[in-house]
C-alpha cells in the first residue's frame, strides 16, 4: 500500500514524511536497501529506482526497507521496528576470532582477544568487500572461505543482523 514517504537523490534519502505515514522514518534518513518478501535485495537504489520498485512491490506485505539513519536499524515498511536490527561492522584483516556455524551462517563462537564486535546468535547477513562486492546468503562454509580470501582487505565489513533491537 501507500507509505507517504518521499524520497530524493541518490542514493534515496527521506525527503518528505506524511503526517499519517505508517512508516517509522524520519526526513534524512538513506535507503540502504529493499528487501522483498522472496528474499530479493535491492541495493544503491537511486530515488527514482526505488520509486519504480515500491510501486512493483506495493502488494508485498513482507518487503523491508533498510534504513540508514546514523545506526542502521531495519525497518519493516509496514512500521513497526522488526525486532531484529542490521548492523554494518567494519571488519579488520587477519584472523577474526569468531566461529560460524548453519546456513545462514551464524555466530557460534567468540575468543576473547576477538576484534569484531559480535554476539553468539548474530546472524550474517553480508560480507562487503573492500571493492563495494557485497556477498549475501552464504553458510558458514562459503562465509569461512570467502573471509579467508578477503583477508587482506582492510575495508572489508559484515552486515548482521542481531536478533536483538538496539543493541549498542
Amino acid at each position: 500500500g501507500k507509505l507517504g514517504v518521499a524520497f530524493s537523490g541518490n542514493p534515496a534519502t527521506v525527503s518528505n514524511v506524511a503526517d499519517d505515514s505508517p512508516v517509522d522514518v524520519e526526513v534524512g534518513d538513506a535507503v540502504v536497501s529493499l528487501i522483498l518478501g522472496d528474499g530479493t535485495e535491492m541495493t544503491q537504489l537511486s530515488a527514482k529506482e526505488l520509486a519504480e520498485e515500491l510501486s512493483k512491490s506495493s502488494d508485498d506485505p513482507d518487503r523491508k526497507l533498510s534504513i540508514s539513519t546514523g545506526d542502521l536499524i531495519s525497518k519493516g515498511i509496514s512500521g513497526r521496528s522488526s525486532s531484529t536490527s542490521t548492523v554494518e561492522i567494519e571488519i579488520p584483516r587477519g584472523k577474526l576470532g569468531v566461529a560460524f556455524c548453519g546456513d545462514p551462517a551464524t555466530v557460534s563462537e567468540i575468543a576473547g582477544n576477538s576484534p569484531v564486535d559480535v554476539q553468539v546468535g548474530d546472524v550474517v547477513v553480508s560480507l562487503i568487500l573492500g571493492n563495494g562486492k557485497e556477498l549475501t546468503g552464504m553458510d558458514s562454509k562459503e562465509l569461512g572461505e570467502a573471509l579467508s580470501r578477503s583477508c587482506d582487505d582492510p575495508d572489508r565489513k559484515l552486515v548482521i543482523s542481531t536478533g536483538a533491537a538496539g543493541r549498542p
